[in-house]
């Protein structure tokens, strides 16, 4: 268990490092992490009025995203600095499903309702809108690797892993009390650097939230 100085909304594998994004007393942040220490390497800062809560790793870069105002940011791995962003429409953006994976291309819903994306070139930022049947975010984060199905649970605070489609299903609990007993959230997943890591951050009253 690695404490962080932020409430951290998501998580993700890259570039030899551990990139969390959360909630500090006056701003928010990027972080990067030693994934064998927990030491915290870099941090690029985002003023208050700008929160971020997503991340991902891929074709070079970190990608942030900040649904309030639906921008995507590129961020330098090895300096851990901005090196552009895009709108890339109308907020608020879907926080889970920010992906750089396939075709060079990532691809960020940016609404809850009409079922939009954009999908971004990872080097001008150039975008276009497309249709997106599966982007309202869900209560839940489900990603795969080691030939399994991984997904946290947040109000029970555990982590599944299932083998394959249909098959047994391990559970392992991460937080010693639900939410409701007033115990910590998970709120994001990744897998990655032969581990799964999870971020884990207080609740809002008794219940877990995007």
């Amino acid at each position: 268990m690695y404490p962080l100085d932020v409430a951290p909304s998501a998580v993700a594998v890259g570039y030899g490092a551990v990139w969390v994004v959360g909630r500090g007393a006056h701003d928010y942040r990027l972080l990067r992490i030693d994934k064998a220490t927990g030491r915290e390497t870099a941090r690029t800062r985002f003023a208050a009025s700008t929160p971020i809560d997503s991340v991902a790793t891929g074709f070079g870069f970190v990608w942030v995203v900040g649904s309030a105002d639906a921008t995507l940011y590129r961020i330098d791995p090895r300096t851990a600095t901005r090196s552009g962003h895009v709108v890339v429409g109308h907020p608020p953006a879907a926080r889970r499903q920010l992906t750089s994976w396939g075709p060079p291309l990532v691809n960020v819903p940016y609404t809850t309702k009409a079922g939009s994306s954009a999908s971004v070139d990872p080097s001008t930022l150039s975008f276009f809108d497309n249709a997106c049947g599966f982007c309202e975010p869900d209560w839940g984060e489900v990603t795969s690797a080691f030939g399994s199905w991984w997904w946290g649970d947040w109000p029970t605070g555990s982590v599944y892993r299932q083998w394959y489609w249909s098959g047994p299903t391990r559970l392992s609990a991460v937080t010693e009390n639900e939410p409701t007993g007033g115990g910590p959230c998970l709120t994001s997943i990744a897998i990655g650097a032969q581990s799964a890591w999870v971020t884990v951050a207080p609740p809002a009253g008794f219940t877990c939230i995007r």
